[in-house]
């Protein structure tokens, strides 16, 4: 006798099929896909697939999906690919698993969500001075919207080609500056995406960035070299002197405390002020390398000292710890400063003219100081090794493992040195750092 073929299910039919009364739940074949069933509840009827998957043993049931929410037509399309997978020995459900896992993978590793990962990694590495500076120029100039094709692609398909365009078209808007800070983004970037234990993750091979250079995108800049003379430092002084707190104090120590960074200025406080062993404690966290160069320990010259004292003197009573601010030492000086800065450039600019009418205050920044400061050291005939100490430079070669000296008395004598003869510069008693021998023998 043929067996009866079940009727073909429909939607309809679906839908009308009674819960069960006896039972937790009854199977309904459907008569067209094989292997599939509409298992019928109490609460609900849910699409299974009942085969041997993955080459098993025995029978088991898959779900595919609730009815009505999944009609009956998307139920067999499904069935039909796993019939078809159950004939190669796969198991459907794991292969849905390795494709929604790939799929993540795949979103994981785009070039955006890259970006991100790194952001948050950024607080966490070693040298973090300038995490938060570095985490908002990413997001400004790489995370911009303008650049999402180039950031929902996988990593692994980012090419040098696609990074050297991007820079370019970044310098050709003008904008060089910027230029070059996302190259050195990128290249950073990349190197930390492409770590041994990194790399897989993100579907990387090689570096892209390795061959992106400053020099293919015709980005390099020379070192510079200028540093102000001896009139040009002199006019600088009278400058600063003629600015009001903060900014005239800030400028002058700048060059008076050993030609200080930006950074460890701005942010100097009275609690770093040990006027007792007449020394200013720059914390590492705001002294470059200071990770691995630990505090830095700058003599107060009596120079300084009686600059400081004028500023004590000068602060009302309540004033915060921060010895260089608008906000009564409550915050350090902040907003504003470029406009203070280009002040502070035209007095100096016209300070020279009353001093030299013929010449003219070249183009400076603040970190030409620094030149100032190590030039006249060496002029003056301190050794390399203090002078490299007092602004804050790393020992090189094998004195950066054994010579772990402060320098201390040392660097005092030289900046006690540097002091006097910065003032007589100022007030006209010296002509430069030092006395040339040459005039004299003209004199004889």
């Amino acid at each position: 006798m043929t067996k009866k073929r079940p009727h073909k299910l429909t939607d309809e039919r679906i839908a009308a099929l009674p819960a069960p009364n006896d039972c937790d739940r009854y199977d309904v074949p459907d008569g067209l896909t094989a292997n599939l069933f509409v298992r019928v509840g109490r609460r609900r009827k849910v699409f299974v697939m009942s085969a041997r998957f993955g080459g098993a043993k025995n029978t088991t049931r898959l779900s595919i999906g609730v009815f009505p929410e999944m009609s009956l037509y998307a139920a067999r399309v499904i069935a039909e690919e796993w019939n078809r997978q159950v004939g190669r020995g796969l198991n459907p459900k794991k292969e849905k698993e390795s494709d929604e896992r790939l799929e993540r993978l795949k979103t994981r590793r785009t070039f955006r969500s890259a970006i991100n990962d790194y952001l948050a990694y950024l607080p966490s590495r070693i040298r973090n001075r300038h995490a938060a500076e570095d985490a908002a120029a990413i997001r400004h100039d790489i995370l911009d919207p303008s650049n999402d094709e180039l950031l929902d692609r996988p990593m692994g398909e980012v090419t040098d080609g696609d990074l050297h365009r991007f820079i370019k078209a970044i310098r050709d808007r003008p904008a060089r500056a910027k230029a070059m800070a996302v190259l050195c983004h990128l290249r950073t970037f990349f190197s930390w995406a492409t770590s041994p234990d990194l790399r897989l993750e993100y579907g990387m091979v090689s570096n892209p960035m390795s061959n992106v250079t400053a020099k293919g995108l015709e980005l390099q800049k020379g070192k510079r070299r200028h540093r102000l003379n001896a009139p040009e430092v002199r006019a600088y002084w009278l400058a600063a002197d003629a600015m009001p707190y903060p900014y005239g104090p800030y400028f002058k120590s700048i060059l008076l405390f050993g030609g200080r960074r930006k950074s460890e200025v701005v942010g100097a406080r009275w609690s770093e002020m040990d006027l007792t062993r007449r020394v200013w404690i720059i914390p590492a966290d705001r002294r470059k390398l200071g990770d691995s160069l630990g505090d830095l320990t700058v003599p107060l010259t009596l120079q300084a000292r009686r600059l400081l004292d004028e500023l004590r003197c000068n602060q009302c009573d309540g004033h915060g710890d921060f010895i260089f601010s608008t906000t009564n030492g409550q915050m350090p000086i902040s907003g504003h400063f470029s406009r203070a800065m280009n002040n502070f450039r035209a007095k100096a600019e016209a300070e020279l003219q009353k001093l030299e009418p013929q010449n003219h205050m070249r183009a400076f920044v603040l970190h030409d100081t620094r030149r100032v400061v190590r030039s006249a050291l060496s002029a003056m005939g301190v050794a390399d090794s203090v002078a490299e100490y007092i602004i804050g430079h790393k020992q090189k070669g094998m004195d950066a493992i054994y010579n772990v000296d402060d320098f201390l008395p040392q660097s005092r004598v030289a900046l006690r040195q540097f002091s006097e003869r910065l003032l007589a510069i100022v007030d006209g008693s010296a002509l430069d750092w030092v006395d040339d021998p040459a005039e004299d023998e003209i004199d004889d």
